[in-house]
């Protein structure tokens, strides 16, 4: 009687082991870019196949673009003279709303959204500042002086950063709101963003650049500005850089290796923004059942020993 105690003690210990260890299922990650000549928002799986369309006429017409923790897709109003102060939201069934209104802004072009604290960024080109939008769409000024801030991103400390397309250079600003610069000497940072261990990445006339944390800052891939007209660049969740490419109309993707790829022609629309959505990891149905068998075999065991 005691072997087969034991005998079903292990069996449900090795099921409950194996629910912890094997149980997870990854979605492919879900990219999102603009085309705002249709105007419309295109939506890519990472595993490949054909995308699909959302028309934003006449809501709005979508310019930079930016994802929260649950799949909800944020844009600017396309236009850096001719766009305005809101921020669209578009859910994961395709309702489109206006978010946000951003006072003392005349348009607004980058945003980030921050997970840490479940926050978005908006760059008001224009007028200097950065605004800071609560997920129930209240903005106010997080900082305001900040020369042409265009592109931002966000590191998992909450540091807001941004491309300052007229000055060249990266700004840094604090959650407390406390502005520096970060890495300086480039020429029209159109584009950044930031990588899964917080090292930046920016598009400069001639090169991607990296930056560390520390602020080391390295070339990593060559462009060419009369062949391409990158915009809007996002990581994906296993370290694929996306990009926009305004000029090329496509979208391409950049490996850790540094080899590029065209994965999509958008005939003739210009693409302007870029954003990428990670699924949060499900448990699978194998799992599941293992973990049912395990809870099962650990209760019968727990009932004969009752008697």
């Amino acid at each position: 009687m005691n072997l087969q105690r034991r005998l079903i003690q292990q069996f449900a210990l090795v099921f409950v082991v194996a629910n912890v260890t094997t149980t997870v299922r990854i979605k492919a990650d879900i990219v999102a870019f603009a085309e705002p000549s249709y105007p419309r928002i295109g939506y890519l799986q990472t595993s490949g196949g054909s995308p699909n369309y959302l028309t934003t006429y006449p809501t709005f017409s979508p310019n930079f673009l930016a994802y929260d923790s649950v799949g909800n897709l944020y844009s600017t109003q396309a236009g850096m003279s001719g766009g305005n102060s809101s921020i669209y939201k578009v859910t994961p069934s395709g309702a489109k709303s206006v978010f946000a209104n951003v006072s003392g802004a005349t348009s607004l072009e980058g945003l980030a959204y921050d997970r840490a604290n479940n926050v978005l960024y908006a760059a008001a080109y224009s007028d200097g500042l950065i605004a800071r939008i609560t997920m129930d769409g209240a903005a106010s000024t997080f900082v305001s002086g900040v020369p042409n801030p265009f592109q931002l991103a966000v590191d998992s400390s909450g540091n807001v950063f941004s491309s300052n397309l007229a000055a060249g250079t990266i700004s840094k600003i604090t959650p407390s709101g406390t502005v520096s610069t970060f890495a300086s000497g480039f020429y029209q940072p159109a584009s950044l963003t930031i990588d899964a261990s917080d090292t930046l990445v920016v598009k400069g006339s001639y090169y991607f650049w990296k930056i560390t944390p520390d602020g080391t800052k390295t070339s990593w891939l060559p462009i060419n500005p009369r062949e391409s007209n990158p915009q809007q660049i996002a990581f994906d969740s296993t370290g694929n850089l996306w990009v926009a490419d305004a000029d090329n109309y496509s979208i391409w993707k950049v490996d850790s290796a540094g080899t590029k790829t065209t994965v999509l022609d958008t005939s003739y629309f210009s693409n302007r923004g870029i954003a990428v959505y990670a699924p949060v990891p499900e448990p699978s149905t194998y799992a599941m059942a293992l973990a049912g068998l395990g809870c099962g075999g650990y209760s019968i065991w727990r009932r004969r020993r009752a008697r």
